[in-house]
């Protein structure tokens, strides 16, 4: 079930909802863009990273902090939707934001269903490395 999850959200976000992001946030694109290419210069490093270090980093943050520290002051719908748009926020980039909106939001709920945050950090993972 996670690796058509994973596979579908690589479809759909970053095959189509992105390239047409790229269209209305040109400098925003032209900058990420630059941003990869500098990651495959050194792809061991990039791999540590992007798909290691940061879902860790960003699950912990996120999932394991900011929405844990949310549902305990507020609803779940409220606390997954904070927690979606600082995700989304936290990538700094035009281009992805409203890939990583819907990401976060799919993370949340996997959080909350599951209340265990290894799963999001192995869905991230293993979405970053798709």
């Amino acid at each position: 079930m996670l690796s058509y999850l994973i596979t579908l959200l690589s479809v759909l976000l970053d095959k189509n909802l992105d390239p047409l992001l790229d269209k209305s946030f040109i400098s925003s694109a032209g900058k990420y863009n630059k941003n990869i290419e500098e990651l495959f210069q050194y792809p061991v490093i990039m791999f540590i990273r992007v798909c290691l270090v940061a879902p860790i980093a960003e699950e912990n943050l996120i999932r394991g902090f900011i929405l844990d520290s949310l549902m305990n002051s507020y609803t779940t719908i409220i606390s997954l939707v904070v927690s979606t748009i600082l995700f989304a926020i936290l990538h700094f980039n035009f281009v992805q934001t409203l890939s990583a909106m819907i990401c976060g939001f799919i993370l949340g709920l996997i959080y909350i269903k599951t209340d265990f945050l290894f799963c999001c950090i192995l869905t991230h993972s293993l979405y970053n490395i798709i």
